[in-house]
């Protein structure tokens, strides 16, 4: 029916990104295709996930359950061109997550193709896991901040299975911090882990960097923190006559809401 092969991964500081190569051995022009693709280390222990194209998360736009696969598969975009029989594609991804150790292994959890004359073939393990997104993180609240930047701190976040972070750990992070920036992350919006199609609580490692100025470039780190996958989240500071600092996360804004105006 279809073949899934030549997956291609980097990570690139702060993000990672990956493509496979598909092809439609069916007999039946091929309108969407949406995988879930989970990275595996060494020890074929689980990393994290990537969603391949067609889908990504749609900004200005909420969905219900946008961490659920099946979910996605219904928000799928058509390709401008279907993928006829016997044609190849090759689809693309990138990820906020970076990896610092190079997986070894992948696997296809979940797989929805769409044909042209409206049939769907399906294919999702019973334990496929997802772990939490980040879906909205544009903005934050830098007054009041226990620290003077530029500042850096590799926290682990908790998301329970209704979205709600708390800190779990800030390394060697103040409490005065820890409960300053669990305040903001109030105010960003998670979509929870996910074990199949149940919500599950899960956890989540994001370098949070504030800036001093606003950088031409975001740097490198110096020392990789202690931490096979995590995100980055590069904080500048407010622009004159404005009270919220703009967000990046693995260089790019998160929001589903849209982006607040300059």
């Amino acid at each position: 029916m279809a073949e899934v092969s030549r997956l291609h991964f980097i990570a690139k500081f702060p993000r990672s990104s990956g493509d496979f190569l598909f092809t439609n051995r069916s007999s039946k022009p091929v309108v969407s295709v949406l995988a879930v693709v989970e990275l595996r280390d060494q020890q074929g222990q689980y990393m994290f996930n990537m969603l391949f194209h067609a889908f990504k998360f749609k900004a200005y736009r909420r969905d219900s359950s946008p961490s659920s696969p099946g979910s996605q598969a219904q928000e799928a975009i058509q390709f401008d061109q279907p993928v006829m029989p016997g044609a190849k594609e090759t689809w693309s991804m990138s990820s906020s997550s970076f990896v610092a150790d190079c997986p070894t292994s992948a696997h296809a959890s979940f797989v929805q193709i769409q044909f042209g004359d409206g049939s769907v073939f399906e294919h999702s393990d019973a334990d496929a896991r997802r772990q939490p997104v980040v879906m909205d993180a544009s903005t934050m609240d830098f007054r009041q901040a226990p620290f003077s930047p530029p500042f850096e701190v590799v926290a682990t976040l908790e998301i329970d299975a209704l979205g709600r972070p708390s800190v779990a750990d800030a390394g060697f992070a103040s409490d005065d911090f820890i409960r300053w920036l669990e305040a903001r992350l109030e105010k960003w919006e998670f979509a929870p882990a996910y074990s199949g199609e149940t919500a599950v609580p899960g956890k989540l490692q994001i370098l949070f960097r504030f800036h001093k100025d606003t950088p031409a470039q975001y740097s490198t780190v110096a020392k990789m923190p202690n931490a096979g996958v995590f995100e980055v989240a590069d904080i500048l500071p407010p622009k004159p006559g404005r009270r919220l600092s703009r967000v990046y996360l693995g260089g790019v804004p998160v929001s589903i809401r849209g982006i607040p105006d300059e």
